[in-house]
């Protein structure tokens, strides 16, 4: 067998692994979005950048009290 075919044939494996595993993790991403944080001070670079911080807290299947994200 060539080393292209093994090639082809790896990839027509892997990539459907590859396909679901980020799919399932862009789903848990999903449910968990950041939010632009209000209490960030510093909104603009020397040079003129914008600076925009995003943060999320603890997960509710964690068990954190609500307050506990210490942001």
């Amino acid at each position: 067998m060539k080393m292209h075919t093994l090639r082809a044939a790896g990839a027509a494996l892997l990539l459907p692994l590859l396909w679901t595993t980020s799919s399932l993790a862009q789903a848990s991403a999903n449910s968990w979005p950041p939010t632009l944080d209000s209490t960030n001070t510093t909104t603009q670079t020397k040079d003129g950048r914008t600076v925009e911080r995003y943060v999320h807290g603890p997960r509710e299947t964690w068990g954190y009290p609500a307050g506990a994200s210490g942001e």
